[in-house]
């Protein structure tokens, strides 16, 4: 995307799709199913199952609630979009971070782009249609 002088990209708006929605989600139910497997298998196995089916289930009910948190952080760190975009499970909205120099005339950059907010000296800006 080019941009009028004076204008600098910070990066594009990008969100997961509705079938790397559902992806995300699927993984996020595998993996807290996994978790859960594990400590019923803790706790059924005191009393019915032997000494290394115990540690086997706190084990996988540790690396299930390790997923899940990796999974949120991924998540929150936008680490996700960045793998749903590589896959074609992301879609662009149109929208960008830009930030503006001091020189820009601020009456051009209006009727060029729809400023959907700012904050901290960061427009988040969509490209007005002809």
């Amino acid at each position: 995307m080019e941009f009028m002088n004076g204008v600098v990209l910070i990066k594009e708006i990008v969100t997961l799709s509705i079938v790397g929605s559902l992806a995300f989600f699927c993984a996020e139910l595998i993996v807290i199913a996994l978790a859960y497997g594990g400590v019923i298998l803790h706790i059924k196995g005191r009393s019915y199952f032997s000494a290394w089916r115990r540690i086997t289930g706190l084990i996988i009910s540790f690396v299930g609630i390790c997923l899940v948190m990796s999974l949120m952080v991924a998540y929150k760190s936008d680490l996700i979009i960045s793998i749903a975009e590589e896959l074609g499970l992301a879609d662009h909205t149109g929208k960008y971070k830009v930030a503006v120099a001091a020189d820009v005339d601020m009456n051009e950059f209006q009727e060029r782009y729809e400023i959907i907010s700012y904050e901290n000296g960061v427009y988040t800006i969509k490209v007005k249609g002809n």
